[in-house]
């Protein structure tokens, strides 16, 4: 009920423009009740104003999808396109949907309000952190012949993302909302996975993404789980619309960037510092990214890719899964010098708590070591 493509011949009549531009007419509960009973799906809440009619469900997204599909068919058929009478949105739904699909449509709005309301969509800080998220991505990512692609270090403004990345700061320090605007269709979280390779000898733009990073992802779980899920692919390879997160790139990345940091060099380095004016390595930035990514140790994407690591890497892998598996034994040698060296955080953040995240951090890399080396490891530490 409601596949267009498996309608019978007389095709219901398509909704007039206003229609389909009309607002979505679910809304969450504004009294704070969870029951969809309890519901009143009539009202949109007026806080959110118009741009919350841009979130649509998925069954309104495949609505969406199926309505151009017939849209194209006709005018390459030169067939004139048949409007519903009426002008409002609902009415046409009921009129061509069943009420089953109404139904799971309006439990769905349900949901969509709940977590808008709950990310604070589309509200000033929100709609901020976004927008800068959005002009850092753009300074970092130019358009290629099939989607989204990384510009070389030599053709970015430094100075511009650095500053960028400060302003935002006090933004992810101050609003929650704030941090899932940033966070929002991962734009954001691609862009620091970016920085981490990009910067990966500048420690200064590094301390900055780390730091924005962090806040991004200490509280917000969503964001936890999309940073360690996304795949960033590198030049030549470009990111289209169509392409499946398959994750590693945050591992691959932050390790790297931390071993740098530290004093070190990735075995599989793609050294930059031909492009980079400003090389020049903090070990306190490199206990900055190990934060980050304790933070995202229990996600389930983290899990699973410290212990494939174990495994042999198949042919047509993911690159990022091959080269994070060499990068471990320099990851772990990194890890041990930093601990022996005794570096501390800067005063008020995790202060004292250094050689816990270190000792932390190398429990979840020892997850990558086969069992039988993991032994000889321990006994040598």
């Amino acid at each position: 009920a409601g596949d267009y493509r498996t309608a019978p011949r007389g095709k219901p009549p398509m909704p007039s423009v206003a229609a389909i531009t009309a607002k979505p007419p679910a809304s969450p509960p504004q009294d704070g009740s969870s029951s969809d009973e309890e519901v009143d799906r009539t009202a949109q809440p007026a806080a959110y104003g118009e741009a919350s009619s841009q979130t649509l469900t998925p069954l309104e997204l495949d609505m969406q999808l199926q309505v151009a599909e017939l849209v194209f068919r006709s005018i390459l058929k030169g067939q004139r396109i048949p409007l519903h009478p009426s002008e409002d949105l609902g009415a046409w739904q009921k009129d061509t949907f069943s009420e089953s699909w109404i139904q799971r449509n309006k439990r769905q709005r349900h949901r969509v309000w709940k977590r808008m309301r709950k990310d604070g969509e589309h509200t000033p800080m929100w709609s901020e952190a976004h927008a800068v998220a959005n002009d850092i991505g753009w300074d970092i990512f130019e358009q290629g012949s099939r989607g989204e692609r990384l510009r070389a270090l030599r053709d970015i403004d430094r100075d511009s993302v650095l500053s960028q990345l400060r302003d935002l700061l006090p933004q992810l320090q101050a609003s929650y909302f704030a941090r899932c605007g940033f966070g929002a269709k991962s734009i954001g979280l691609r862009t620091c996975i970016a920085i981490l390779h990009l910067f990966v000898h500048d420690a200064e733009v590094l301390d900055a993404c780390a730091t924005c990073l962090r806040l991004a992802i200490c509280d917000c779980e969503c964001n936890r789980q999309a940073v360690s899920e996304i795949t960033l692919p590198l030049p030549p390879g470009e990111r289209c619309s169509a392409m499946n997160d398959k994750g590693w790139s945050f591992l691959r990345q932050s390790l790297r960037a931390l071993v740098v940091q530290s004093g070190g060099e990735a075995s599989n380095d793609e050294t930059l510092n031909a492009d980079c004016q400003n090389a020049w390595v903090d070990a306190r930035v490199a206990l900055r990214i190990a934060v980050c990514i304790l933070e995202c140790q229990r996600t389930y994407a983290v899990q699973v890719q410290m212990r494939l690591i174990r495994e042999n890497v198949p042919e047509g892998s993911c690159p990022d899964w091959r080269a994070l598996k060499d990068l471990l034994p320099d990851a772990l040698r990194a890890v041990e010098q930093l601990r022996s060296a005794g570096i501390t955080l800067v005063e008020g953040e995790h202060e004292g708590d250094s050689a816990v995240v270190l000792t932390e951090l190398r429990e979840l890399l020892m997850l990558g070591v086969p069992v039988a080396s993991s032994s000889v490891t321990s006994e040598a530490t």
